[in-house]
């Protein structure tokens, strides 16, 4: 083990990677155990703790790229505040791009992941686990793309997109978590697709305020509220989802959300296939609905 006194900040380029055993970084610390700026890094085979008390995220990145391949991160402590929140496994932030894959990062106060300002790193094969908010979250401008990442049993979401981010998301599991799946909020749009939110305390996947995404050939089932939960003044396209067996409705619009919704299939719910309490009437192609338990809609 290494335990530092305080915060490893590197400045240069730097290929880090564990050889004998599995090394591990320890820091208690403030800010964070080890920050990256202004430069390309590659980080392999490394565990990263942070322990203590101290309001801290586990790593920050703010450079040209970075490479994670094998590591983990966890014990991230809450603090700061809505402005510059701290308490995140992995920051990645300013113009940063790279890769992130088959990393893990679990028990950190905020997210496991948090991708911000103009980032845009692509995230493939990571495990997002039993972090307080969000496994993975995206804000301000962030873009790239998550891709097969599994983000369960998190406190609140398995991803969250907020403010103006416009992440690509395919084929992430998003089960078990403690409210929704994937939900977006704000003006956050992109695109998600292939993706599997089940067994959720709250929905499966959920758009909010003036949030835009594309949403196809997603799975939405055995959610104990919504497949997919659509309100303010979204007019976000619903295409080709698979809602099954929520134990609400299949599909629920309110507010005065105007979504596009087509070639769905919604399945065995709770309630409706579709749920309209909307002040704005959705814009329907064909969508199948069977075997819901109020019926195939309320329009």
């Amino acid at each position: 083990d290494y335990h530092l006194s305080r915060r490893l900040l590197i400045e240069k380029d730097l290929t880090l990677a564990g050889v004998e055993g599995r090394p591990r970084i320890l820091c208690s610390g403030p800010e964070s155990v080890l920050s990256l700026a202004g430069a390309s890094w590659t980080l392999t085979g490394l565990d990263f703790i942070h322990e203590g008390d101290a309001p801290a995220d586990v790593v920050r990145v703010d450079g040209k790229s970075i490479t994670l391949r094998d590591c983990t991160f966890s014990g991230a402590i809450r603090g700061g505040d809505e402005k510059s929140p701290i308490g995140s496994g992995f920051v990645v932030g300013g113009d940063t791009g790279g890769l992130v894959a088959h990393c893990t990062f679990h028990n950190n106060q905020c997210h496991g992941l948090l991708v911000l300002q103009n980032a845009n790193p692509t995230l493939e094969d990571n495990r997002c686990e039993g972090n307080h908010q969000s496994g993975i979250a995206y804000c301000h401008y962030s873009t790239g793309q998550a891709v097969r990442n599994d983000c369960n049993r998190n406190h609140s979401f398995g991803i969250s997109v907020s403010e103006h981010a416009t992440p690509c998301l395919r084929d992430n599991t998003c089960e078990a978590n403690l409210n929704t799946g994937l939900a977006y909020y704000d003006s956050a749009s992109g695109q998600a697709t292939g993706n599997v939110c089940r067994k959720n305390r709250e929905n499966g996947l959920v758009v909010g305020g003036a949030a835009r995404p594309l949403l196809e050939n997603n799975i939405l089932e055995k959610n104990e509220g919504n497949g997919i939960f659509i309100f303010g003044t979204s007019r976000v396209e619903v295409l080709g989802n698979q809602c099954l067996d929520n134990r609400s409705h299949g599909i629920s619009i309110s507010g005065t959300a105007c979504p596009k919704l087509d070639g769905n299939t919604c399945r065995a719910n709770g309630g409706y296939g579709i749920h309209n309490v909307s002040r704005s009437r959705p814009r329907l192609g064909k969508n199948t609905n069977s075997g819901n338990k109020l019926g195939p809609a309320n329009l």
